[in-house]
């Protein structure tokens, strides 16, 4: 793997796993609840489809990166545990279940490579649900699309008419987010209440001018990383930049994120959720 590109692997590892999903998904019975022993409180619930994908995208990693530790969202760990091992993978399987199980096309596979010695991120690769792949390998400063066209940043500089995306699943925080933009901007375009990964990855396609939320890095790095590579950019919400290795070992605490299409909106943004 020395000689190779990281994100070749994981590209190929995804793009693996999005096939198998696409595969089982007419089957009711994939989106029944099942228990994992020691997944971390608030975390979204299990499907047998979350368990699928697990398994396919953890057996292509290891078919083609051998040498690597592989650990998920499915796979609960704790960040000392990791320093043994040279690389990890730390995977998404399935962000979107929920939205899968009511036909919605906002789900998508992440994977990311680290480098346990140098504490860096060396390769990233996401897949929407339409089999679109998004990839970035950082030491070479390289990112890729399968659909080329689609990566073009909105030119948006201020919330003011800005398309944006948050986390929706839970009523109250749409309403509560949503107030809170209205004491400061009275006309963004159009809010989605939809948000992770999916919606990161159509800032990068410039369907989305910004999203934001606070989640585990798994649920957001990979996607946000590709993101930035491309020309976004990428915060706390205190403006603070993220250690994308950290957010990723250590599965332990959520992190606040903003992924906008300029450093002007982000600004925006960053007044407005600051310390909330």
């Amino acid at each position: 793997m020395d000689n190779e590109h990281p994100y070749q692997f994981l590209s190929l590892a995804v793009r693996e796993t999005h096939s198998e999903i696409i595969r089982h998904v007419e089957n009711p019975s994939v989106f029944d609840t099942v228990t994992i022993p020691d997944k971390p409180t608030g975390s979204s619930p299990t499907m047998r489809i979350d368990l699928m994908a697990d398994t396919t995208l953890c057996q292509g990693i290891s078919h083609r990166m051998g040498d690597v530790h592989y650990v998920s969202e499915e796979r609960p760990w704790k960040r000392e545990n990791l320093e043994g091992y040279q690389r990890v993978v730390v995977a998404d399987p399935l962000d979107g279940t929920q939205l899968l199980a009511m036909g919605l096309t906002h789900w998508a596979v992440s994977a990311a490579l680290l480098n346990m010695r140098e504490h860096i991120v060396e390769a990233c690769a996401t897949v929407d649900a339409h089999g679109v792949l998004f990839a970035s390998e950082l030491k070479s400063q390289y990112h890729t699309c399968t659909a080329p066209t689609l990566v073009q940043l909105r030119s948006q500089k201020q919330l003011r008419g800005a398309r944006l995306a948050l986390d929706g699943r839970k009523p109250e925080k749409i309403l509560r987010t949503q107030a809170l933009l209205g004491q400061h901007f009275s006309d963004p375009a159009w809010i989605l209440g939809l948000g992770g990964a999916p919606a990161i990855l159509r800032v990068i396609s410039g369907h989305l001018d910004a999203t934001f939320g606070r989640c585990r890095g798994y649920d957001f790095a990979p996607a946000a990383i590709t993101a930035k590579a491309c020309g976004a950019s990428m915060t706390d919400w205190n403006g603070n930049p993220i250690d994308a290795f950290e957010v990723l070992a250590d599965p332990s605490q959520k992190c606040s994120w903003i992924v906008a299409c300029s450093t002007q909106l982000a600004a925006d943004l960053q007044e407005i959720l600051h310390d909330k």
